[in-house]
């Protein structure tokens, strides 16, 4: 329910506190249940692939979490960095064709 505006391709993340993500878990239903019992069943229910804590998000009282699409960070970084992805994709490429030396 929490995802049902999401409209976009791949899985984003929830980056919450230690404490947030314990008063989720706790939370009980009317019977007295625990509505998930670990963090990835959560997770399921909120649509995202992974919930990761942050401890510097602690100082700020009233934010319960951040949900990002990491892929979509990757892709604005290449937009705003060309080159140094370019750099890195020719060192990658530079590392898979590298035959090492047979003795001296």
């Amino acid at each position: 329910m929490l995802m049902k505006f999401y409209k976009g391709s791949g899985s984003p993340t929830f980056f919450t506190t230690l404490p947030m993500l314990t008063t989720l878990l706790l939370t009980r239903d009317q019977f007295n249940h625990r509505m998930w019992k670990t963090p990835m069943e959560l997770a399921s229910e909120m649509g995202v692939s992974n919930i990761v804590t942050v401890e510097v998000m602690e100082s700020e009282d009233d934010l319960i979490g951040i949900i990002i699409l990491l892929a979509w960070i990757a892709v604005e970084i290449v937009r705003f960095a060309p080159n140094a992805f370019s750099s890195l994709a020719s060192i990658l490429s530079g590392t898979r064709n590298w035959i090492p030396r047979q003795g001296p």
